[in-house]
């Protein structure tokens, strides 16, 4: 790997940034973080289940030295079942048969009885990622990283071919993350979970919060449209301006303007799985249209 990785830096004059995609659930940073022509790193939360732990992933590149951006290079993909490794098919040409159509559609939807992953398990991967310290995030979708189109032997089996994949919410999700993110400095958001008042489980309740580093917005993500209360010294300025981003249709929605002080609570418009909400908070002399 090392004499590879030396030989294509070598190749193109250090023109094109070199990184390495691992299995999951893994990051390129476990082999070869010291290596001089690994320029960023990449992991891999992978296909297993809802709320992967994808910030564990992040964290511990984001506090290795000597610093090198990180990437999530493949989380769980929009519409591909939930360890879809582990039932009776992959090497059964009989299986696929019974569950797809003429198509090669899948047709059984129950035979995978985990479930699929959907645009909420996009968002909830992509906003844990970044507020983690990721510099970005790969949107995956099944029938497009195996490009199926309809009639073609499948890698894994389909809801729809990738054509039509290509106009799934997921991926209109992802310019709602881009959006947000772009609205003001990204390069000075630092991964904070300190100010995350109280107790904050590792499950679908967890939140991912980060601060600018001059105090002037911080950034929130509630998975479930979970209640948070937040530590405001973080924020500079005597006032401060709140507002709800709506992660699921890119919308804005004033939470308020007001004193800075000690702690403050905020709830989410609405709460529950695929209600997910992020919490802005922003300097109100500084704050920018999102």
């Amino acid at each position: 790997m090392e004499k590879h990785g030396r030989r294509s830096k070598a190749g193109d004059q250090g023109k094109h940034l070199i990184s390495y995609h691992p299995r999951g659930v893994y990051s390129s940073s476990y082999w070869l973080h010291n290596e001089d022509w690994i320029d960023f790193n990449m992991y891999q939360s992978a296909h297993f289940h809802r709320y992967q732990k994808v910030y564990e992933l992040a964290m511990h590149d984001y506090c290795l030295l000597p610093v090198k951006p990180i990437v999530e290079a493949e989380p769980a993909y929009e519409d591909i079942p939930m360890e879809f490794w582990i039932f009776d098919w992959w090497s059964n040409p009989e299986v696929l048969k019974d569950i797809c159509d003429s198509n090669n559609l899948l047709k059984k939807r129950e035979f995978f009885k985990k479930g699929f992953f959907t645009d909420y398990d996009v968002r909830v991967h992509a906003y844990w990622d970044i507020l983690s310290g990721a510099c970005g995030y790969t949107y995956g979708n099944n029938a497009i990283w195996q490009m199926f189109s309809k009639g073609d032997k499948v890698v894994v089996p389909c809801l729809y071919d990738w054509r039509e994949s290509m106009n799934r919410p997921g991926s209109d999700d992802i310019r709602h993350v881009r959006r947000l993110f772009e609205a003001r400095d990204f390069s000075k958001l630092i991964p904070d979970q300190s100010v995350v008042y109280g107790n904050n489980p590792k499950d679908s309740t967890h939140i991912r919060a980060a601060v600018a580093n001059d105090g002037s917005f911080l950034i929130a993500y509630l998975s479930v449209g979970q209640q948070v209360r937040v530590v405001m010294k973080k924020i500079a300025g005597k006032k401060v301006k709140a507002t709800w981003y709506n992660p699921r249709e890119g919308t804005i929605k004033p939470a308020g303007e007001f004193q800075n002080t000690d702690f403050e609570t905020f709830t989410p418009p609405t709460s529950g799985i695929d209600n997910d909400w992020v919490l802005v908070l922003d300097d109100a002399a500084k704050s920018p249209y999102l």
